[in-house]
């Protein structure tokens, strides 16, 4: 039993693979700790554990880098984006400035 324990916690580490669930499955079979009949259930419950617990540690990853970008002053992706559309927007008003200023300027220069 220990062992199959032993097994069950190293799986919640790693990414566990239909295979590996399979194993652990047979193993808990050939320790009388579940049915022959209920291997094939085990396994499919055994992945869907492993897919949440993998989904539950990204978003708790994603969730403190996210505070400690944060906290580092960085800019995110959006914000950057943001400030790339105010720059092209400021460059282009100030286009049509910049040609009647031009204008004006050959304008004085013929007379």
């Amino acid at each position: 039993m220990l062992d199959a324990m032993r097994r069950f916690v190293e799986a919640g580490r790693e990414t566990l693979t239909p295979e590996k669930a399979e194993s652990l499955a047979r193993a808990l079979v050939r320790e009388g700790q579940a049915r022959r009949d209920q291997a094939a259930r085990l396994t499919r419950d055994l992945m869907a554990w492993s897919r949440r617990n993998s989904e539950h540690l990204m978003s708790s990853i994603r969730a403190e880098v996210k505070t400690q970008i944060s906290k580092a002053g960085l800019a995110t992706k959006d914000e950057v984006e943001a400030l790339k559309r105010r720059v092209r927007k400021l460059e282009s008003a100030s286009r049509p400035a910049a040609k009647r200023t031009t204008r004006k300027k050959g304008s004085s220069a013929k007379a």
